[in-house]
């Protein structure tokens, strides 16, 4: 499979994650239109055919949010539909991915608000699974599982926790620094992240050269572990994990969306219409099978955790997040 994102490529974008899930040597092009970039899709869509033809795919498959009558998915299924190239589309209901969203509430607060009780969520595994069996001329929509908010909360928590064992937590912190995947850190994939907390360069650079036993440069996971000052295990424990949930007005939450998101006035309001449409059609429904919630909360809960890890000195987070009086 071919995978062609066309956004901002310092972005985690969904496209990416798929890409690293999926391996193959078919020759389906593949692209996911997300939906900040939603406004977009047009164009997305005429650079996702002129790609696919550049690089000789037998089919191109292209996934988008299930809202109903948008202009902007309208005349990007048109430009679909008028190459000359074979296409399956493939459309997803609110992802559970968006609670990324609400994570800086989660990690700060302990907190988040939203406006439906209940929505049938999908994932990303969900997505994956559908590409695996598309052919040319599909037309798939996402069913989701029926959650509660209620659940879902439940199940964050529990993934919370989880991430709180000082030995996952190392390595899960190790390997979301390590970008490239080889093993070590280097000054640079460090600096990524603790430039986001107001660290220099050359505060970076005395972190790594105390932890760094061998003077190569580089940290290895051992070296990472080994010169943290702090009984981590000890200070984890004290990490406040409660986290509650409240509905709020759609207005307020579409607010979010544009103040906190950066989300368009009119893409936010869309995305309210269409949760709203979801969540009609959700509210009588029982609560369903939930693997995919459980296993993608202790795959991805350790960004809501609201701690990160300074090498050769410990922990660094948000004094929101530890109990009282710590």
């Amino acid at each position: 499979m071919a995978f062609f994102p066309f956004q901002d490529q310092t972005e985690t974008s969904l496209l990416n994650q798929l890409a690293e899930n999926l391996k193959g040597n078919d020759k389906k092009g593949v692209h996911l239109l997300e939906i900040k970039h939603l406004s977009e899709a047009p164009e997305q869509a005429k650079t996702f055919v002129n790609a696919c033809k550049n690089n000789n795919l037998e089919l191109l498959v292209w996934i988008a949010p299930a809202l109903q009558n948008n202009e902007a998915i309208s005349q990007a299924e048109t430009i679909l539909e008028k190459s000359d190239v074979a296409v399956a589309k493939l459309y997803y209901p609110p992802l559970i991915e968006f609670l990324s969203f609400h994570e800086q509430s989660i990690k700060t607060e302990r907190m988040f608000a939203f406006p439906f009780e209940k929505l049938n969520w999908s994932s990303l595994k969900a997505i994956e699974e559908a590409l695996q069996k598309v052919k040319a001329g599909d037309t798939l929509r996402l069913s989701g599982e029926v959650l509660s908010l209620k659940t879902i909360t439940e199940a964050l928590l529990k993934g919370i926790e989880k991430a709180k064992d000082s030995d996952v937590f190392l390595w899960n912190q190790f390997q979301k620094m390590d970008q490239n995947q080889d093993g070590t850190l280097t000054v640079d994939e460090i600096y990524v992240l603790l430039s986001q907390m107001g660290f220099s360069k050359t505060e970076v650079e005395s972190l790594v050269a105390a932890s760094d036993e061998n003077k190569d440069g580089v940290l290895t996971f051992e070296e990472f572990q080994a010169n943290l000052q702090q009984d981590i295990q000890k200070m984890l424990e004290k990490v406040n994990t409660q986290l509650v949930y409240s509905l709020i007005e759609k207005e307020r939450y579409q607010e979010f969306l544009i103040v906190d998101n950066q989300f368009d006035p009119q893409t936010a309001s869309e995305i309210l219409h269409w949760m709203e449409e979801v969540a009609i059609s959700a509210a009588h429904q029982e609560e369903q099978e939930k693997t995919a919630l459980t296993e993608w909360m202790n795959a991805n809960a350790l960004p809501f955790l609201g701690v990160e890890v300074l090498p050769g000195k410990g922990l660094f987070t948000n004094r929101k997040t530890f109990s009282e009086g710590q």
